[in-house]
């Protein structure tokens, strides 16, 4: 009887001690599937990031050649494109402001808002001198005319000889006419106000290079 109680208990002790394997399996199993899914999910999570921040250099990336494409046309440039640019740019930097708390440096987005924004002046001051330019042509137009109309309502000055009673000496220099004077005056006033505003347009052509070469690089 004592020999059954034994080997009884010994049963028991075994299957018990089964059980409890099982039981180690069976949260062993579960251990690796739910560290398995958390890495799933890290994964998932890493892989949307990347494609996110892709995205986003994409789009930032179609915006800046959006905006040089558009600053080739400064030429034709209105307020509207003006303000249209301007507008544009601000939602270039909006768009640069989500990688700060990426990957990328503030030090070197802040470098890039600020190159935008410098383009932004120098575009904005080279319609400014061309509409001047247009302003000088639309003012020589005007005055033309009037000088003409004057220059033909003048009669033509003889020039008197000087010496005994006019038969020897030379010739007096003839007396600048208010038409030439006119002309003279509107002839040296433009040269120096063309001259002075193409040499801005050149430093601001010069500026809006460099600028365009530190962005491409930079981007």
């Amino acid at each position: 009887m004592k020999q059954k109680t034994i080997a009884t208990r010994h049963l028991r002790t075994k299957i018990a001690a089964g059980y409890v394997l099982i039981l180690f399996v069976i949260f062993g199993i579960v251990y690796i599937w739910l560290n398995e899914q958390n890495r799933q999910q890290e994964l998932e999570a890493t892989t949307y990031k990347i494609r996110s921040l892709r995205k986003d250099v994409h789009e930032v990336y179609m915006k800046v050649v959006d905006l040089s494409m558009i600053g080739e046309t400064v030429l034709d440039w209105n307020e509207e494109d003006m303000a249209a640019y301007h507008e544009k740019r601000l939602e270039v930097d909006s768009l640069l402001s989500r990688f700060k708390s990426k990957t990328c440096r503030s030090e070197r987005i802040d470098s890039i808002c600020q190159l935008l924004a410098e383009k932004e002046k120098l575009l904005n001051r080279i319609m400014l001198v061309l509409y001047e330019q247009e302003e000088i042509k639309e003012k020589i137009a005007r005055q033309v005319p009037a000088i003409a109309l004057k220059s033909s309502q003048e009669e033509p000055k003889k020039r008197k000889r000087t010496g005994f009673l006019g038969l020897f000496g030379k010739k007096e220099k003839a007396k600048p006419t208010a038409t030439t004077t006119m002309l003279n005056t509107l002839n040296s006033g433009m040269i120096a106000r063309q001259k002075e505003q193409s040499e801005r347009l050149s430093q601001y052509t010069d500026s809006l290079s460099v600028r365009n070469r530190k962005l491409m690089a930079v981007i």
